[in-house]
């Protein structure tokens, strides 16, 4: 499952996500992540993920750590 956050590009918001997931016993397949010139930072994620519940909590918690503003997951076409 591919997940999406936006984010104020400041130190170590890349690690507060992936340590988050970790705490959660997920597993992450790959990560991306890219800065933009305006101060934005893009972090794409594969999870796997179990079920619609676990998607949920795990894009919550992604969503309460400071500094993101924006997360969705992913639609492949």
């Amino acid at each position: 499952m591919e997940i999406e956050a936006s984010a104020s590009d400041r130190p170590g918001v890349l690690s507060d996500i992936i340590n988050m997931i970790g705490e959660m016993k997920t597993t992450i397949d790959a990560v991306n992540a890219r800065a933009s010139k305006d101060g934005i930072a893009v972090i794409d994620l594969v999870l796997e993920i179990n079920d619609k519940k676990h998607l949920e909590n795990v894009m919550k918690k992604i969503s309460r750590i400071p500094g993101i503003f924006e997360v969705k997951r992913v639609m492949n076409q």
